[in-house]
């Protein structure tokens, strides 16, 4: 199974690739997967609620009919979206792919992605790893909601911190430690109150 390491070094993993297929259409108000790795299609025309069992499932939506409902220890389950969307309770991973659409995460350890363009991404509670994609994405972290992996921040991309309360650049600096990680060596917040930041050296 392939995982990646959050910012505490705990693996986190992704769906498995998926052994049976299920679509909406003419399904009628419910889906059903399997004990399988599942991929289930929603239909924008059809309004249905899709479960997809006990594998590692991934559930595609079209649009606010299409729902998914998941049980606790019920595999690595996925939802991949053009909408903007947060993770339904024992959801693991989250994908929105369109622009200027919003990512939330929910309690777990998540796995976020965007897609093209721009996403703002908000893993919410947990020790979540986001990753923007191509774009000029926007990153959102807050006191209390854990530390947070970014795997591909680049200059055109953006943190919000504002619920912090930080108003000059120097207190940011100055209260780095938890904050969040960048991934690559670029810049890593620990709960030690060090940083790190390898394009200049300085430890």
């Amino acid at each position: 199974m392939a995982t990646v390491l959050n910012a505490k070094g705990v693996p986190l993993p992704y769906s498995g690739s998926s052994t049976k297929w299920y679509s909406a259409t003419n399904s009628g108000p419910a889906l059903y997967g399997s004990i399988y790795n599942d991929s289930l299609h929603g239909d924008s025309n059809v309004s249905v609620t899709m479960y997809g069992g006990k594998g590692d499932d991934i559930y595609y939506l079209y649009s606010t009919k299409n729902k998914a409902v998941e049980l606790a220890n019920e595999g690595v389950d996925t939802i991949s979206t053009w909408m903007s969307y947060r993770l339904p309770a024992h959801f693991e991973n989250l994908t929105v792919t369109n622009d200027k659409h919003y990512a939330f995460g929910n309690e777990l350890n998540n796995i976020i992605a965007g897609g093209s363009g721009q996403q703002t991404i908000d893993g919410l509670k947990g020790d979540d790893v986001l990753r923007g994609g191509s774009g000029a994405d926007i990153f959102v972290v807050a006191p209390g909601n854990g530390s947070d992996l970014i795997l591909d921040f680049s200059v055109e991309d953006t943190v919000r911190i504002g619920s912090y309360g930080f108003t000059s650049f120097e207190q940011v600096h100055a209260n780095m430690a938890g904050l969040l990680a960048f991934a690559g060596g670029r810049l890593l917040a620990t709960g030690t109150g060090h940083h790190r930041d390898d394009r200049s050296g300085s430890k």
